[in-house]
C-alpha cells in the first residue's frame, strides 16, 4: 500500500504550500496543500450591511458613476442578454414562463408598463437561471439576497467579479437592489453592471419599471454592498461554501471514507464534512486545538493536524491528534511534552502505515508512532550528514521509502530519499534532467513519483525504482501558469495539478503525461485552489472559502 503528499514554500511571495498523505484503507491517495498571505480567496467573507444607495437616474450626476444606457422605459439596454422576449412575452414560447425567474419574480413581484414586467430581482434571476444556475429558492426583496443567499452556502464578499450580482441594502423606499455585473476593471477600479427597476406605476419619472447600463467606479457612494458569486453548475461538479461550513483558508484536506476533514488555515479550525453529499457535520476549533492548522493526515480512525503557528508567539509548535468518529482530542503534541520531537514551524505530513513523518522549517524531519504519538527519531544534518536539509517542503511515502521536496541553502533544489524503516538516508536527486526548481507537491501512481514545481510551472516524473528521471511536463497547453501548480493528486489513473495562480485544475494521462483537460472557471470553485487530493470516486479541491468535488468518471 502506498500513500503519498507533498509541500513546499513560495519564496518571497510568503505564499507556504503544504502538503500531506492520507491513509485510506487500499485506496491510492493524495494531498497537497497550500497557506497564503494575500489569498485571491477573502477568508471569512460575510456580508456587508453597508448603507450606500442604489445608483439611479437621479443621483449619477453626483457620485462616481456614469451610464454606457441611459435609463430608458423599454428593454435596450438589456436586450442583448435575451431578456426582453422573456419579460414582455413577444415572440417568446409560453413554456419559458414556468421558469424559476418569472416563477418566483415576475407577475405579482414586478412593476409593469407599456414595455412589460420591471423587476431587478427578476432581472438577475434570469441572467443566472440562463447561465445555468439552479433555482435557489426564492431570496426575497432585494435587501434580503446577500443574507438568504451565505446562509445557502453561496459565496458572499465585497469583491468584485464579472458574473456575480451586486447588492445593495438601502434602494427602493427600502427593499434593497440587485444588478448583474457584466465586467470588473482592471485592479478592481471600477465595474458596469446591467439591470431592471421596479418602479410604481404612479411615480412622476419611469412609471412602470426602467432598465439601464451602468459604470461604476471605485470608492463612489454608490458602490455595492456586496457581491453574491452563484455557481454555474456543470454535470458531475458540487461546489460547497457559505457560513455554516466556516471555511476560512481552506487548504488542507483529507478523507477518512465517510467523512471528508478541511483544514482552515486562517479561522484556526476543522470542518468535517459527509463525503456522500458534502452535508456539514460539524466544526472543532480552539486554541488548545489549533493554531493555524497546515496539513492533515488520516490513519485508521485518527486524525492528525500539524499547527503551523503557536500560542501568543510562543516557540509551542505542535501536532493534534482527533478522533474521526466524534471529532474529540486524543492528545497534543508539543515540544513541552515532547522535547526529542524538536517541532519547528512544522507544515507537511505523511505515514508509512505506521508511523508518521513530519516536515520542520527548522531543518529537520520528525517521525511519531501513530499508535501512541511517542516520539521515534528526529532527522536533523547532524544525524544525517549526507542529507543535505535546507527547507525540508513536501513528503510522501513511496516505494517503502520517505521522499523529500527540498529547498537547500546552496546548491541545487532536490529531492532526499530516506529509508522508511531507519530513516537513513538512500540517495538525493539533483541537477540534470530532473530541472527541480522550487519543488513542492508529490504525488504517487504506484510505480513513478510525479513532483511539481512551482517556479518553473512544471510537473516532473520520476521512477521510484531507482529515482531516475522519466520526464518534465510544461508548457502553456497545460494551463500551468508562472508559479502555479501548488499540489497533485492521482484517481488511479489520472492525476490532478491544482494551478492556484490559473484558477485551475489540469488533469493528465498518468501513462505517458498527456494532456486530458484543464478545468477552469466560476463552475468549479476554482479561485486560488491550495490543496487538492482524490477518494470517494471524486477529486475534492480547497479553495480559501470554497470545497469543489470533481467526479472523475
Amino acid at each position: 500500500m502506498t500513500d503519498e503528499g507533498s509541500s513546499h514554500v513560495t519564496r518571497g511571495s510568503q505564499l507556504f504550500r503544504l502538503g500531506i498523505l492520507l491513509l485510506t484503507g487500499s485506496m491510492v491517495t493524495s494531498v497537497a496543500i497550500t497557506v497564503g498571505v494575500g489569498s485571491a480567496s477573502p477568508a471569512g467573507a460575510t456580508a456587508s450591511n453597508s448603507q450606500n444607495p442604489a445608483p439611479n437616474y437621479l443621483n449619477w450626476a453626483k457620485t462616481k458613476a456614469n451610464y454606457p444606457c441611459y435609463a430608458t422605459k423599454s428593454y435596450s439596454c438589456t436586450t442583448p442578454t435575451g431578456y426582453d422576449p422573456l419579460v414582455n412575452g413577444k415572440g417568446s414560447p409560453s413554456a419559458k414562463k414556468t421558469d424559476w425567474a418569472w416563477r418566483e419574480y415576475g407577475p405579482g413581484q414586478a412593476s409593469v408598463n407599456s414595455f412589460g414586467y420591471h423587476n431587478c430581482t427578476l432581472y438577475v434571476a434570469y441572467r443566472l437561471e440562463s447561465e445555468g444556475v439552479p433555482d435557489p429558492g426564492v431570496l426575497g426583496f432585494a435587501r434580503d439576497w446577500a443574507s438568504k443567499a451565505s446562509s445557502k452556502h453561496i459565496l458572499v464578499d465585497q469583491t468584485p467579479a464579472q458574473g456575480a450580482i451586486a447588492q445593495w441594502n438601502v434602494a427602493g423606499g427600502g427593499l434593497g437592489h440587485v444588478a448583474y455585473v457584466e465586467s470588473v476593471d482592471p485592479g478592481n477600479a471600477g465595474i458596469t453592471i446591467t439591470e431592471d427597476n421596479f418602479v410604481p406605476s404612479n411615480a412622476k419619472s419611469f412609471p412602470g419599471g426602467y432598465t439601464a447600463e451602468i459604470h461604476i467606479k471605485a470608492g463612489s457612494k454608490v458602490w455595492p454592498a456586496n457581491f453574491i458569486h452563484f455557481i454555474k453548475t456543470v454535470p458531475g461538479v458540487k461546489v460547497f461554501s457559505g457560513v455554516e461550513y466556516g471555511f476560512n483558508g481552506a487548504s488542507a484536506i483529507a478523507l477518512d471514507g465517510p467523512h471528508v476533514w478541511v483544514a482552515n488555515t486562517t479561522g484556526d479550525s476543522v470542518t468535517e464534512m459527509n463525503s456522500a453529499n458534502g452535508a456539514f457535520i460539524r466544526k472543532v476549533f480552539g486554541g488548545k486545538y489549533f493554531v493555524t492548522p497546515t496539513a492533515l493526515a488520516v490513519v485508521g480512525s485518527h486524525l492528525w493536524i500539524v499547527n503551523n503557528g503557536t500560542p501568543h508567539g510562543s516557540q509551542n509548535f505542535s501536532i493534534t491528534e482527533l478522533n474521526t468518529s466524534n471529532g474529540s482530542r486524543v492528545r497534543t503534541i508539543t515540544n513541552a511534552n515532547c522535547p526529542s520531537c524538536d517541532l519547528f514551524s512544522p507544515y507537511a505530513m505523511t505515514s508509512d502505515g505506521s508511523n508518521l513523518w513530519v516536515t520542520n522549517e527548522g531543518n529537520s524531519i520528525t517521525e511519531l508512532n501513530a499508535s501512541n504519538g511517542s516520539w521515534v527519531r528526529t532527522i536533523t544534518n547532524k544525524s544525517c550528514v549526507q542529507c543535505g536539509i535546507g527547507v525540508p517542503v513536501g513528503i510522501a511515502f513511496a516505494h517503502s521509502q520517505i521522499w523529500i521536496t527540498n529547498w537547500p541553502f546552496s546548491g541545487p533544489y532536490s529531492v532526499i530519499v530516506l529509508n522508511a524503516s531507519t530513516g537513513g538516508w538512500v540517495k538525493t536527486l539533483s541537477g540534470g534532467s530532473y530541472g527541480f526548481v522550487a519543488p513542492g507537491s508529490m504525488a504517487y501512481d504506484g510505480t513513478h513519483l510525479w513532483v511539481t514545481n512551482d517556479a518553473s510551472s512544471g510537473v516532473t516524473e520520476v521512477n521510484t525504482s531507482d529515482g531516475s528521471w522519466v520526464r518534465t511536463i510544461s508548457g502553456g497547453s497545460y494551463g500551468f501558469n508562472v508559479n502555479s501548480p501548488c499540489c497533485i493528486a492521482f484517481d488511479g489513473h489520472h492525476l490532478w495539478v491544482a494551478n492556484s495562480y490559473g484558477n485551475s485544475t489540469t488533469e493528465l494521462n498518468a501513462s505517458d503525461g498527456s494532456l486530458v483537460k484543464t478545468l477552469t472557471g466560476d463552475a468549479y470553485g476554482l479561485d486560488f485552489p491550495a490543496g487538492i487530493f482524490y477518494g470517494a470516486a471524486h477529486v475534492w479541491v480547497a479553495s480559501g472559502n470554497v470545497v469543489s468535488e470533481i467526479a472523475t468518471t
